[in-house]
């Protein structure tokens, strides 16, 4: 199943998946629950840092500290998108500079005028925001190994987020047709040499951390690799055939 595989990882794979199968497991063992606070600080005291953000520690992932029965279980509980099943914790961390913030928009529905007599419904409209770009850090909680992407997060006026997340390895190579040509209009100019530097920067101080607290980071060229004979299992969202990434970093119903 991982003859293709660097030894290590191939080994990992099929500690996890004797059987084959990608499934949801019991994220209320995982090993990061006792490593957060550490990771966390770590990363907050990175000094080319200015944005932070992290997926919400609820019920959801579990933990030592929580308190929750499933009888009493509220969905509000969950924090956004947790009605999902989350293989993996996300850290957000933006460097510092306006080449990074910019403003953003996006379409919501809102209640018509009390006075519009002809409006039948919700209405479309615009509502303006802040976009944020930065690494989204990706942590298994299933395993000590973790992925890292260029990614984003954004607040609008009417209360919505969009939240950061890790993208799959060759995501960018398979966007195509329309859709190239509308991230092809609103390109953001190019970042300037500092900008740049403060990115990598950023990057290698990001990498300095989860080695300390010994998370292996996977470049794209290992989390790119198939995994031969693994397959999804019924409620958990991946395409064929299964990669590394989708081994260790996958949602699920």
């Amino acid at each position: 199943m991982t003859s293709s595989l660097p030894k290590e990882i191939g080994r990992l794979v099929k500690k996890h998946w004797p059987d084959g199968v990608v499934e949801e497991f019991d994220t209320w063992e995982s090993y990061f629950h006792e490593i957060h606070d550490r990771v966390w600080s770590d990363l907050q005291r990175i000094r080319s840092a200015s944005a932070f953000w992290e997926t919400e520690r609820s019920s959801r992932l579990g933990g030592e500290d929580d308190d929750w029965d499933d009888d009493d279980a509220d969905p509000d509980d969950f924090g956004e998108g947790s009605e999902e099943f989350q293989s993996y914790h996300v850290f957000f961390l933006s460097p510092g500079g306006e080449e990074f913030v910019y403003e953003d928009e996006t379409q919501s529905y809102a209640d018509p005028d009390p006075g519009d007599d002809e409006a039948s419904g919700p209405e479309e409209a615009t509502v303006s925001g802040e976009r944020t770009e930065g690494y989204a850090v990706a942590i298994s909680l299933l395993a000590p190994v973790a992925a890292i992407s260029w990614s984003s997060m954004a607040y609008f006026e009417d209360g919505s987020f969009d939240s950061p997340d890790v993208q799959p390895p060759g995501l960018e190579e398979e966007v195509g047709g329309e859709i190239a040509d509308e991230l092809e209009e609103d390109a953001r100019p190019p970042l300037s040499k500092e900008a740049e530097r403060k990115r990598e920067r950023l990057r290698q101080a990001i990498a300095a951390v989860l080695e300390k607290h010994r998370i292996r980071l996977l470049d794209e060229t290992v989390l790119g690799l198939p995994v031969p004979g693994l397959r999804p299992g019924e409620e958990v969202f991946m395409d064929k055939p299964v990669r590394v990434f989708d081994a260790f970093f996958f949602r699920g119903v």
